[in-house]
């Protein structure tokens, strides 16, 4: 029996209006065009993004690829384009070049000189010329003197390629693009440095050369763009590198991890820390397909974004034979792991995270009892001026860490730190840890009764920390654990003693606990 078929062409109006809609911002759709570039073995690209005169905006992607014929332009600006003959090519679903393009733009053209230098060619997309025909028509102009010369820029006299994008109706808010001005430039201005980042960190390997690839110059605006190494190699400590093989329907592949600690922002010179960029949201992995960033920072799902971790970088580098196993989106900037392979990543980065938690907590305890004596100096101050109405026990040192109290409930000698000087006290003072991971505990600094606080407990780096830069919050927590402190001297007995330890030690616990609901802040950290 024969069954009828007919061939039914979607709307081209309605469909290529749609495709613009796949996710890409800006920098993701730049680049995705210096993937093609790179595709093209280009070793040098121009990226320009211009406003003219008249607020018209123009964005150029232009290399020195070994370019193309009119066939393969043609081929190449078919949506779902022929798949490419090298499958460990950065492009990868043939929808890019287009994609990525109307995603901003609203006009593509595309100006191309083959290896044989045997004529340049161009092709273009208008999406308001498609929508008014609503026909797919590829429009075949001649390049004009402008678009040869943006090509040469890169390509000089031989073969290459460049991307126009205009009609750009998707980089910057309507608001600026009706009235060009001093704001409009400014937003392209702050635009075009974020675009320079993303091209410093996703393609930091051709960049640098890195495992053997031919090193690729990309300027951007006239100034090169200079690669940024985010584990930061020359000062990071590697603490994994290991291969994971994996089988993928029969065939063998592998991914590498490797994990990388970075020193505490303290121990960095200006220089180093803006090499480093040592922030919350810069800890995470680092996924390269290809050698080609395509995820930056973050934790995959794994883990939440935490300041503590923010000295840990993974390096999770494959290739594009684990591209269907990784679930690769069209963007090439989202991956997705199996459950059993994303157990097996998170033991194997546990050790590095634990010890870029102890590195930062080191350091954050360190730093806040050198900030310490400024943050309570109000509090020793309220202290001082009242402590002759407020104290009602007398406390004798009898020797180190040592003292007799007398209280109405009699004398008792008891164990309490003692501290013969400390910068910003003598009431409230703060020590990098306290024995038993307490909270508080009374001490005796310069011969004066004073509160110890433990800069290493959760509730003290992150309430205090949550309060900084705000008197009033941080002298009433000191106000209520100094009092705490002299209410059990006051009430200390032979035989309360140790209840009195018991009860500060399962405050500190809970306290501990409950700290861990509340955000962890960078205020007192580094």
């Amino acid at each position: 029996m024969t069954v009828e078929q007919l061939e039914v062409l979607p709307d081209a109006a309605r469909t290529i209006e749609g495709l613009r809609d796949t996710g890409y911002d800006f920098l993701t759709a730049v680049a995705d065009i210096v993937d093609n570039s790179i595709a093209a073995e280009a070793t040098r690209v121009v990226v320009r993004v211009s406003l003219a005169m008249d607020g018209e905006l123009e964005v150029s992607v232009a290399d020195n690829g070994y370019g193309m014929d009119r066939d393969e332009l043609l081929n190449a600006m078919k949506y779902g384009s022929r798949v490419r003959e090298t499958p460990s090519s950065l492009g990868k679903f043939g929808l890019g070049l287009k994609t990525a393009s109307t995603a901003i733009s609203r006009q593509l053209t595309v100006i191309t000189r083959p290896r044989n230098l045997q004529g340049t060619y161009a092709a273009q997309w208008d999406l308001d010329y498609v929508e008014a025909e609503n026909r797919w028509f590829l429009r075949l102009p001649e390049p004009s003197p402008h678009e040869v010369a943006v090509l040469e820029e890169a390509a000089g006299s031989n073969a290459g390629t460049v991307v126009i994008w205009r009609k750009i109706d998707r980089l910057l808010p309507s608001s600026y693009r009706d009235s060009m001005g001093a704001p409009a430039r400014k937003a392209l201005a702050k635009t075009v440095e974020s675009l320079r980042g993303h091209l410093a960190l996703t393609y930091v390997r051709y960049l640098t050369g890195a495992n053997d690839r031919p090193p690729v110059e990309i300027e951007l605006n006239d100034e090169p763009v200079k690669p940024w190494d985010p584990f930061w190699t020359a000062g990071s400590e590697l603490l994994l590198d290991k291969e994971v093989k994996v089988d993928i329907d029969g065939n063998p592949a592998a991914m590498r991890l490797r994990a990388h600690v970075l020193p505490p922002r303290s121990e960095l010179s200006d220089d180093q820390l803006r090499e480093a960029d040592i922030r919350a949201d810069t800890q995470g992995f680092y996924v390269f397909r290809e050698d080609r960033v395509i995820s930056s920072g973050g934790w995959l799902g794994m883990f939440k974004v935490e300041p503590h971790l923010s000295l840990c970088r993974i390096d999770f580098s494959f290739d594009h034979r684990l591209d269907d196993a990784l679930q690769i989106d069209i963007k090439k900037s989202r991956i997705r792991m199996l459950a059993d392979l994303q157990d097996h990543i998170r033991r194997l980065i546990t050790p590095a995270r634990a010890e870029a938690t102890e590195r930062y907590r080191k350091n954050q305890r360190s730093e806040i009892t050198d900030q310490a004596p400024g943050v309570h100096a109000a509090s020793n101050s309220a202290v001082g001026n009242h402590i002759g109405t407020l104290s009602r026990s007398t406390v004798t040192v009898t020797g180190p860490d040592q003292a007799k109290v007398a209280n109405p409930r009699g004398e008792v000698v008891i164990s309490i730190p003692t501290i013969a000087q400390a910068d910003g006290g003598p009431y409230v003072v703060v020590v990098e840890e306290l024995a038993d991971g307490m909270l508080w505990r009374p001490g005796i600094v310069e011969q004066k009764n004073a509160v110890l606080l433990n800069a290493g407990h959760p509730f003290y780096q992150r309430a205090y920390a949550a309060l900084n830069g705000t008197p009033v919050g941080v002298q009433a927590i000191d106000f209520l654990l100094w009092g705490l402190c002299e209410a059990e001297l006051w009430a200390v007995s032979e035989d309360e003693r140790e209840h009195m330890t018991a009860v500060r030690r399962e405050v500190s616990r809970i306290a501990r606990e409950l700290s861990m609901v509340l955000p962890e802040v960078e205020a007192l950290a580094s």
